[in-house]
């Protein structure tokens, strides 16, 4: 059985694997490069910023359906268009 049983599930469960893939591999970065806590801190933030982007982009593919539009010609699909 799959573990969502829901279309929101399903997102939720996606987002969580994109979380889970960035993390592990900033963590390997981290490591390699374990310089200085400030070096560390702009791993991290940039880390948070791609889960976000990504998050974000899975949002509008997601939605873009409900919505009747193409997510590739509108930046903000989640808008009403009246």
């Amino acid at each position: 059985m799959w573990p969502w049983n829901t279309r929101k599930e399903l997102v939720v469960y996606k987002v969580e694997a994109l979380k889970e893939m960035n993390a592990e591999e900033a963590l390997k970065e981290m490591i390699k490069k374990m310089n200085t806590e400030e070096s560390l801190k702009e791993m991290i933030n940039k880390m948070n910023a791609e889960v976000a982007s990504k998050k974000k982009a899975l949002w509008r593919r997601m939605l873009a359906p409900i919505h009747g539009k193409d997510p590739e010609e509108s930046s903000t699909v989640w808008q009403d268009s009246s």
